[in-house]
């Protein structure tokens, strides 16, 4: 336990300089030109040789986050609980510093890139993973003065280790003139340094000693080279080619390289089994924002409104064949099937996912990745309980997996209260033969052995998961996923979200004869 604390507390506070740097990002953030030059000749040209990268591109799913009150209320009461250190639970607390820091950061136009990343397995009984060499950095694109991310990193970084350990900070040259800062305490290894620097229109901060000057030396010549070309050309051949707003990308051989024992019997070579990856060379994520020639009438001001279609591929290059030929899988579709089809009106909000699933097949794969991300004796404690669970549960969670049609629909309708990557509203349509009564006991019986941390309210077939457990957050004021079934009779749609008004919202849409949505 002390290990996986260490190693979360690493990564944690690290997330933490980020979260609270990007948060000074909301006062200059806007739709200058001078952002949207610096997002679109940048963000999606990744120079050759980084090891993985992740980039995204909020802007396309709605503005004004940053002055939202309900965003504000959260983040703040999040910022409170994280810095108060009210749960000495590591899980809540980290728990909550990932929802904040993601909160933060999704509303950035930002890029977040591995340049290199070296480990070893420790020996011993508990085992584990040491890190011998990390260089990674995050690029937030906003315009305006950075002065207020110097003052946050100083507040966070600096002072708030005074007097705990002898620490250094430096200028640093950064090979074109330019200088940063490098800050380290006295015990930290070389790869935990952090350094940061201001450039017109983006804001660098990296882990890692070397990080910021290396990667800004690869970006003198920056091109769209390297092992997650022939992934890209795949997808934008596609006829319906949209813009590109989301991509993340991992050279597997390059993990190989840089921890080999991992492909063993450790997690990351265990995942990359349940995902049927083991083998690959490369792998990519992309998504797609593609303008629907589908409207429909807004009944709130008689408006025509456009709902684009969010797609979604992913593509892997097998070792085991050429480099440029390029395996792909379909996400989520680039056209709608119908309503019909999918059993399920198009949701009014801004754009909508819709995703074929066989939902024994999704079931099976989160659970053999859940099992695989444990360490060897948690993995032994975790079948013995799964496997009682699944005893006790196995009629009904075969009636429940059977009672969904073959789609899962993601939209922003109501619109999400934090800019958080991945926060959305999930629809699943029910069969029309399934009966509701049964579908909210199996439910309720189902996760009744996670009651510490599922509220069922049964009577109003509604369910919240609680971040923190109820020893800890007894009122549950951190209830942050709510879902519950919505619609009239043969329309029945398992709805979930942020909250219960994602809930409640789509209630009074599907309940509704005129399908009328509410006003936003």
């Amino acid at each position: 336990m002390t290990e996986r604390r260490s190693i979360l507390a690493d990564v944690a506070g690290f997330v933490m300089v980020l979260m609270v740097i990007t948060q000074s990002a909301f006062a200059a953030l806007g739709t200058s030109d001078d952002l949207i030059a610096a997002k679109k000749s940048e963000m999606w040209r990744v120079p050759e040789g980084a090891m993985a990268y992740w980039a995204f591109d909020p802007t396309r799913f709605g503005s004004g986050f940053a002055d939202d009150p309900v965003r504000m209320g959260i983040e703040a009461t999040l910022r409170s609980l994280v810095s108060s250190r009210l749960f000495s639970d590591e899980d809540t607390s980290s728990m909550l510093a990932a929802v904040l820091a993601s909160s933060v950061v999704g509303s950035v136009p930002h890029r977040l890139v591995v340049l290199d990343f070296k480990a070893h397995s420790k020996a011993g009984a508990k085992g584990g993973m040491a890190i011998d060499h990390l260089e990674m950095v995050l690029e937030l694109y906003t315009p305006g003065d950075h002065r207020g991310f110097l003052r946050t990193i100083r507040s966070i970084v600096v002072d708030s280790s005074a007097g705990q350990q002898k620490s250094s900070q430096r200028a640093i040259e950064l090979g074109d003139g330019s200088q940063g800062v490098a800050f380290s305490m006295q015990e930290w290894p070389a790869w935990r340094e952090i350094s940061w620097a201001s450039r017109p229109g983006v804001f660098y901060v990296a882990l890692g000693r070397g990080a910021l000057a290396h990667w800004l030396s690869m970006k003198k010549d920056q091109l769209a080279l390297g092992l997650w070309q022939p992934h890209r050309k795949s997808v934008l051949e596609d006829d319906a080619k949209g813009e590109v707003v989301f991509e993340a990308f991992c050279n597997i051989n390059a993990l190989r390289h840089g921890f080999p024992e991992a492909f063993g019997d450790a997690r990351p070579g265990r995942l990359l089994r349940a995902w049927k990856l083991i083998n690959a060379r490369s792998v990519m994520f992309h998504a797609r924002w593609i303008e629907s020639a589908q409207s429909r009438a807004d009944s709130s001001d008689d408006q025509e409104r456009i709902t684009a279609l969010l797609a979604a591929e992913i593509t892997w290059s097998a070792r085991s064949r050429p480099v440029d030929e390029i395996g792909k899988k379909v996400i989520a579709m680039s056209s709608w099937p119908g309503d019909e089809a999918v059993g399920l009106p198009m949701p009014p909000g801004s754009y909508v996912a819709v995703l074929p699933v066989e939902w024994r097949w999704l079931f099976d794969l989160g659970k053999d990745s859940y099992r695989a991300g444990l360490k060897p004796w948690d993995a032994i404690e975790h079948e013995h309980v799964r496997k009682k669970w699944m005893a006790a549960n196995y009629t009904k969670l075969k009636r429940l997996l059977a009672s969904a049609e073959p789609w899962l629909v993601l939209s922003d309708y109501p619109r999400p209260p934090i800019a958080a990557p991945g926060v959305t509203t999930v629809y699943i349509p029910l069969k029309d033969e399934v009966s509701s009564v049964r579908f909210e006991r199996d439910m309720t019986s189902v996760l009744s052995a996670f009651s510490d941390l599922v509220d069922a309210q049964g009577d109003d077939q509604l369910w919240s998961l609680r971040v923190a457990p109820r020893s800890i957050d007894p009122a549950g004021l951190l209830r942050v996923l709510s879902w519950g079934l919505a619609g009239g009779k043969g329309n029945r749609v398992l709805v979930g979200g942020w909250g219960q008004r994602a809930v409640s919202v789509n209630r009074k849409w599907l309940g509704d004869e005129e399908g009328k949505a509410e006003p936003e």
